[in-house]
């Protein structure tokens, strides 16, 4: 028999369950006081204790403090990073050096919300070794009137995801200016990677080497609003992907390294050649798809021009006869 005690215990595990899963994590500001830049340090946050755990975010704000930087030894875990909310008056930056950072339950976000409408709040996050994951999704330029930047040169970054929102992805340009500009490292994309996710936003990538992996497809302005601009500007390393999905305000433009797409897109490819939305060395080269049937793969290259091949060509001589007169 179920009587109203039972039935007062339920309700009130009930009230208690949802009240602890509705629960808002805890803020926690940066301020740089403790001197040393130090994530871990903390003096460095508001209220003395660096953020660490699923209830806790930290917010990175203030541009005009001395920024934040995780580095050798550090191993953090918290729910959710906000990478530059400020009104215009400079750009906020957190750098990762070495050790590790993980979001456990929200995004990391890198360029969150101008506070004050017109005024552009910037984001950056440098990455020059160590070990980036989210579990939720990877966000650049969230808002209006954003810039979100990363600087990759080693490292690793990985985006979790098994959602289908814009916030489940790896975002460049939600709504602002988003921009990936990478030299070298790892990025591990498990869900899709999206370019310009509304109108007016700009997504872009500046590749130079490295290596992205997109489990899902790219998107580049095609996932909500198709007047946003993507460029995806392919010279050195490697990128595969499920698929590429172009609209007509995006661009990739190779002048080295591959894109890997997954079976046979060569008649998709072809056509995105056939109407300038993939070009090789901006016009001065050739783009090309061919598909493999052993490895059941595709890959997008380019090959300069014979006169563009003449003038690579000149200048590494005369780089070399430099070398060798000095």
């Amino acid at each position: 028999m179920i009587t109203k005690m039972s039935k007062l215990i339920v309700l009130v595990l009930v009230i208690g369950l949802t009240a602890t899963f509705a629960q808002a994590a805890t803020s926690i500001t940066w301020n740089g006081g403790g001197g040393d830049a130090l994530w871990t340090t903390g003096a460095n946050w508001v209220g003395g204790s660096a953020p660490a755990g699923d209830d806790e975010r930290a917010i990175i704000g203030d541009p005009l403090v001395t920024q934040p930087m995780v580095v050798d030894g550090m191993d953090i875990s918290l729910n959710r990073i906000a990478v530059g909310e400020n009104d215009g008056t400079g750009a906020c930056t957190l750098s990762v050096t070495g050790g590790s950072i993980t979001t456990t339950v929200s995004p990391i976000i890198v360029g969150h919300y101008a506070p004050v409408t017109g005024s552009l709040t910037e984001g950056i996050l440098d990455i020059s070794n160590g070990v980036v994951t989210t579990d939720n999704g990877f966000l650049l330029a969230m808002d209006f009137d954003t810039a979100g930047t990363i600087n990759m040169s080693a490292g690793v970054v990985t985006a979790k995801s098994d959602g289908v929102g814009w916030n489940q992805q790896f975002s460049i340009g939600r709504r602002g200016i988003g921009t990936l500009n990478m030299s070298g490292g790892t990025i591990i994309a498990e869900n899709q990677m999206l370019l310009s996710l509304s109108d007016g936003a700009t997504g872009i990538v500046n590749m130079t080497g490295g290596t992205i992996d997109v489990t899902g497809d790219i998107l580049m302005s095609t996932f909500d609003g198709t007047n946003g601009t993507s460029e995806f500007n392919l010279d050195g390393g490697v990128v595969t992907a499920a698929d590429l999905l172009m609209g007509t305000n995006a661009i990739l433009d190779i002048t080295g390294g591959v894109m890997i797409l997954a079976g046979d897109d060569t008649i998709a490819v072809d056509a995105f050649i056939a109407s300038g939305l993939i070009t090789g060395y901006d016009g001065a080269g050739t783009a090309s798809a061919s598909y493999d049937p052993g490895s059941d793969l595709t890959t997008v290259t380019a090959i300069p021009e014979p006169a563009t091949m003449v003038l690579l060509g000149l200048g590494g001589l005369l780089s070399l006869r430099r070398r060798r007169q000095a």
